[in-house]
Formats: structure tokens, C-alpha cells, sequence
């Protein structure tokens, strides 16, 4: 029979704090969102808000500044355009059909479209 040479295992001292990005960024970033999220959903549970209020203060407070980002870096910048405008116009095309379909169907009545009506008093 063969000896397998083995190495005994080397003891951990402890179990080290390891972050994303560091202590700070992940506890608002990481850990924040994820408690907004359960806010959102406490929110509209149990105190009844419309959806319609959180998903619009949800998209402006925070898709918004996403968006911004993204077309600051892309179709704001020169460079960055000229550099891949069959890709910058392409999906830009190919997106606005979206809108136009939506348009379509807000024309003819349609009744998925409720809620892009925005936030209503009643």
C-alpha cells in the first residue's frame, strides 16, 4: 500500500471581518438598500401607502441618479460616443420602441397602463 504524505490542516485563528468595499460602504450601501427595501415593503403593508407614490419616489430618488450616471458616461461623453455609436444608437433604437409601443397601447385604453398615469388624490 501506497503512504499519502498529508499536511495537517492550519488552524484559523478566528474568523477575520471582511467587507465588499470597506466597513462604511457596505453597512449604508449594501446593508442601507436592503433595509429600504423592508421599509418600502413595510410601508406599503402596513401603513397602505399606494405603490404608485413609492414606485415614483423610488425611480427619481434612485433610479434617477443611476440613469444620470449611465448617459453622463455614455451619450454625454464625446469620446465615448464616437468611440461605439453603432452600439450607442443601436440599443437606443431598439429601446425607443419601447415608447412608441407604450404610446400605442395608452392611445387605444389600455388597462396595464394604470399606473403610468402617476400618483392620484382621491
Amino acid at each position: 500500500m501506497a503512504a499519502i504524505a498529508t499536511s495537517p490542516a492550519t488552524p484559523v485563528a478566528g474568523i477575520s471581518s471582511r467587507w465588499i468595499i470597506g466597513k462604511g460602504v457596505d453597512l449604508s450601501l449594501v446593508i442601507g438598500s436592503a433595509l429600504a427595501g423592508y421599509v418600502y415593503l413595510l410601508l406599503f403593508a402596513a401603513l397602505h401607502v399606494k405603490v404608485s407614490y413609492l414606485w415614483w419616489f423610488w425611480s427619481i430618488g434612485f433610479d434617477g441618479t443611476h440613469i444620470f450616471a449611465m448617459a453622463s458616461r455614455t451619450y454625454f461623453d464625446r469620446e465615448a460616443r464616437q468611440r461605439n455609436a453603432t452600439l450607442f444608437y443601436g440599443s437606443l433604437a431598439v429601446f425607443s420602441q419601447w415608447v412608441r409601443c407604450w404610446c400605442w397601447l395608452d392611445r387605444r385604453g389600455c388597462s396595464l397602463c394604470w399606473w403610468a398615469s402617476g400618483p392620484t388624490i382621491t
